[in-house]
């Protein structure tokens, strides 16, 4: 084998799952978002960058669109790129021109272990997630509250709040598009289905639902299990939900089972200073990554050079 091979693209029907998953499996960086059978769920065609015999890999989350190929981060998958992260600068850099090559429209988000820089005509964004690192016990992660979390969880433990586990997709969902008063973005509730269908199935997945005092649900959260990380993958309130603090609950009890199993609890982050205020409430560290796109409206850009090609 070369000492230096070649960056291939691999169409989703070339990819070997095994292969696949083992250098992912070694990577120091891994993450749910990349291993294959969550990418399977979130975008269905994936396809890959593959540099030696899976030494290092980077997944595609493809979209066609008017006969072109876009790059597209997906919903629900917040942290791709490369894995395990190139030490040599230079490999990194090919990787990157070579996602540039394959699609002039890009929008994707390299995992926290590939330290980006822009080039080109690629635009970089910092973003920031937050991480709650294991503690010996539920304990030590109370001391480390916040004097309002912990106000706040005290509050619903008054006001008969209770969380269980064990409620329906249908009746997460259900209750959602009741509470949740701004637009959801569209296709987000079938992506999340089928990754709540798949997980609870083989028990990565749990929903964790807070009822009031008259047994009404009144927030939920849906958590996946993977490895050594627990994924705080979708949540919301109902108004009841808020004026009771019914999530600090929930983030409570989720805390003590992260305690329990010795594992990290992956907020997802957010850039909503409120949200972001919240995870940090429970003692939550900040971990930056990076989001790069192509400027301009990637639809319209797209629009334009399918009747440029058509007039040709």
């Amino acid at each position: 084998m070369s000492n230096n091979p070649e960056i291939i693209h691999l169409k989703h029907q070339q990819i070997n799952y095994r292969k696949w998953d083992a250098c992912l499996e070694r990577a120091e960086n891994k993450n749910m978002y990349a291993r294959s059978w969550f990418l399977n769920i979130v975008s269905p065609q994936w396809e890959a960058l593959i540099y030696g015999d899976y030494r290092y890999i980077m997944p595609l989350p493809v979209k066609k669109r008017f006969g072109l190929t876009a790059i597209f981060q997906p919903l629900h998958c917040q942290q791709l790129g490369i894995f395990p992260p190139p030490r040599d600068q230079e490999l990194q850099i090919r990787f990157c021109q070579r996602l540039f090559r394959h699609s002039p429209v890009i929008h994707y988000q390299f995992n926290a272990g590939i330290l980006f820089r822009a080039f080109g005509k690629l635009k970089v964004q910092e973003k920031t997630n937050y991480l709650l690192p294991p503690e010996s016990s539920y304990q030590q992660h109370f001391k480390k509250f916040s004097e309002n979390a912990r106000r706040n969880i005290k509050k619903a433990e008054k006001m008969k709040v209770r969380v269980e586990t064990g409620l329906e997709p249908h009746e997460f969902f259900r209750w959602k598009t009741q509470a949740v008063k701004r637009k959801i973005p569209a296709g987000s509730g079938p992506v999340l289905s089928r990754l709540m269908d798949q997980t609870l199935k083989n028990g990565k997945g749990s929903i964790y639902a807070a009822y009031d005092k008259n047994n009404t649900l009144c927030a939920a959260a849906f958590i996946v299990f993977e490895g050594e990380k627990a994924y705080y993958l979708n949540a919301y309130s109902s108004p009841q939900g808020f004026k009771n603090s019914a999530m600090y609950l929930i983030v409570s009890e989720l805390i003590k089972q992260c305690s329990s199993r010795n594992i990290l609890l992956d907020f997802e982050g957010s850039m909503i200073p409120g949200v972001a205020r919240f995870y940090k409430g429970f003692g939550a560290v900040p971990e930056i990554y990076f989001y790069t796109y192509t400027p301009g409206n990637p639809i319209a850009w797209m629009k334009n050079r399918m009747t440029r090609c058509h007039d040709a």
